[in-house]
């Protein structure tokens, strides 16, 4: 499709801050509600940041919806999600208080969310649609991040008995700059037989990339013991 102009989008977003739905914004460029859609929509070949920032601060603007006319389909619009989650829009200066200050002590943020009756989604939806709220997300986040890893130490042993250790490993990974040594990319490579031979990355790191790819044609020539004293020449070298 073609794109709106700038003339287009103002009258779309006035529309929209008026509190017009999408598809009735559209009919006003000659336009379709799912169009208007693709244009919000990263996936999309349509996609225009710009306008979904306009778009998203246009709905944040605009007045709750109240009770429509006989007939329509949507009689009142929902202030919660079909989850039972309270929708961005809807959540009041004392709901977003209250999140900032469990983040900002190191709750995560899907759980201080649940906290509040919503979801992370409505809070990510809030921050794009709301800068003030943006910018105090980013310091409340700041201040609770070294709590959040402390919180993250304290639930190793949780996490290890409920069976959720490669979700806390990922964790561990991302947020605790100890938790490195866990890393070990593994690589697969054929072996005799058609086997798989796993070979830990961390046994190679550190070397010259010819040795490496030497040590791993040697091994899917099934010669091993070639490989291992490839690499301890090389570390004999090294010492």
């Amino acid at each position: 499709m073609t794109r709106l102009d700038d003339n287009e989008k103002a009258t779309v977003l006035n529309a929209i801050r008026d509190g017009k739905d999408r598809a009735t914004a559209a009919r006003l460029v000659g336009r379709t509600g799912r169009q208007l859609r693709a244009m919000c929509n990263p996936h999309s070949p349509n996609y225009d940041p710009d306008f979904e920032r306009g778009y998203l601060e246009a709905v944040a603007a605009a007045p709750p919806p109240g009770p429509r006319g006989r007939g329509d389909k949507r009689a009142e619009a929902p202030t919660t999600t079909l989850r039972g989650f309270t929708k961005a829009r809807y959540l009041t200066a004392e709901h977003l208080d209250e999140f900032l200050e469990r983040v900002a002590a190191g709750e995560p943020r899907d759980l201080a969310a649940r906290a509040i009756g919503t979801s992370v989604i409505q809070i990510r939806h809030r921050e794009h649609s709301d800068p003030d709220f943006a910018q105090r997300l980013a310091e409340a986040y700041e201040q609770g991040y070294p709590h959040y890893q402390d919180w993250l130490r304290g639930k190793v042993v949780d996490f290890i008995e409920d069976g959720n250790y490669n979700a806390l490993r990922d964790q561990m990974l991302i947020h605790l700059p100890e938790a490195d040594k866990l890393r070990t990319s593994k690589h697969e490579l054929s072996g005799p037989g058609g086997q798989p031979i796993q070979v830990i990355k961390a046994v190679l790191h550190g070397l010259p990339r010819e040795l490496i790819e030497k040590v791993i044609e040697a091994v899917e020539a099934g010669e091993e013991r070639k490989a291992i004293e490839m690499l301890n020449d090389s570390r004999e070298a090294a010492a």
